[in-house]
């Protein structure tokens, strides 16, 4: 193990009991500050594994919860990171020994592919349902609509203030696009839809497959209570009708189907999600000096289009 991608990761593999032969950084297109980081590790057993540094804030309760949402889709036949034992302390983080899931992401997705991701959504859903009544929500979690709650957590205020400073224009944006997506949640309201554990982050580089066939499912780290017209939205199915209908078809064949009410709210929770990447961003620039202007202003842009029309459609003018 050497140079300075694997350096301190000694004593936490000694602390698993794992003698490593090679351990191999996971590559992302863009780390995140905050976000995890992953390991390969291949020890002298022959054996693989992930060793996962947990984002910032993740708690032992809410790292629990994860593991308990993990083990139960293991169980339901599921091919997922299931994390060995209890995280460890590594600084400011936790970090967790994982087995390894085989297999590549799609690196763009066809018509076909996205019709295959909406279905498998569907059976993961259903195979967690019977979840929700015994683990309720994820410790210091809140579903999507609570926009507030979240706003407050990642001291928005704060992240605006300095945002201001350099794009005030976005600043504007970004207040006219949540007054909006408020507006809509509330007439819905998104606060009476079901909710049911979700995965929270089923994107295209989070599914494994290996010559045309699902392989394994990664990155239950967004994983709490939820509608799920919320995962849909992180799954970007409000961009993609082959997904939502394969979603659509496949959980009516599974007896729980899509209900109206939760399709309609799924656009404006699709901006909500613009909203919360930005609040994330600004959110890394107040704890670690870092942030993506430019994902903010393309999540801005998406915002602004996204209300405007659903306000030109609606007359509210608003």
């Amino acid at each position: 193990m050497k140079g300075q991608a694997t350096r301190g990761l000694g004593p936490i593999l000694a602390a698993f009991g794992i003698e490593a032969t090679r351990v191999r950084r996971v590559t992302l297109e863009r780390p995140a500050s905050l976000g995890n980081e992953n390991w390969h590790v291949w020890t002298r057993a022959g054996e693989r594994f992930v060793l996962r540094r947990h984002g910032y804030g993740r708690t032992p309760e809410a790292l629990e919860y994860e593991a308990q949402v993990m083990r139960h889709a293991a169980a339901a036949g599921w091919r997922v990171p299931v994390p060995l034992g209890p995280p460890v302390p590594h600084g400011d983080r936790f970090v967790s020994l994982c087995t390894y899931v085989p297999g590549t992401s799609h690196r763009t997705e066809n018509a076909g592919q996205l019709r295959e991701r909406g279905a498998l959504l569907a059976r993961l859903h259903a195979d967690l349902r019977p979840l929700a009544p015994s683990l309720g929500q994820r410790p210091g979690w809140h579903p999507m609509h609570d926009i507030a709650t979240m706003l407050q957590a990642l001291r928005w205020e704060d992240g605006v203030a300095v945002l201001g400073r350099i794009r005030p224009d976005l600043v504007l944006a970004l207040r006219a696009g949540i007054g909006v997506v408020k507006h809509r949640l509330d007439a819905v309201p998104a606060g009476a839809l079901p909710v049911t554990v979700i995965h929270g982050d089923f994107t295209r580089w989070n599914i494994r497959f290996h010559g045309g066939r699902l392989t394994g499912v990664l990155d239950f780290d967004l994983t709490h209570l939820d509608t799920r017209a919320a995962d849909l939205a992180m799954a970007r199915a409000a961009r993609s009708p082959e997904l939502l209908d394969a979603y659509r078809a496949e959980s009516a064949r599974l007896q729980w189907p899509l209900a109206a009410e939760e399709e309609h709210v799924l656009p404006v929770l699709d901006a909500a999600l613009m909203i919360g990447i930005v609040a994330w961003e600004l959110y890394g620039q107040l704890m670690e000096g870092a942030m993506d202007i430019d994902l903010v202003e393309r999540q801005v842009q998406k915002l602004r289009l996204a209300t405007f029309e659903r306000a030109t459609r609606d007359g509210t003018g608003r």
